[in-house]
């Protein structure tokens, strides 16, 4: 299970970052928005399944 929370936070990173390259932003505003997206989504599948 904390692989899965792991993964799915590395997911939204990386496309947080991806994101930040194509904008060419001088603040990661994508990656802060998508690490944060894939911690809440984590923590709720973590909560789904107790």
């Amino acid at each position: 299970m904390s692989m899965q929370m792991i993964g799915t936070i590395v997911i939204f990173l990386l496309i947080g970052r991806f994101l930040d390259s194509k904008a060419l932003l001088s603040l990661p505003i994508f990656t802060l928005i998508f690490i944060l997206t894939g911690v809440f989504v984590s923590m709720y599948q973590f909560i789904r399944k107790l």
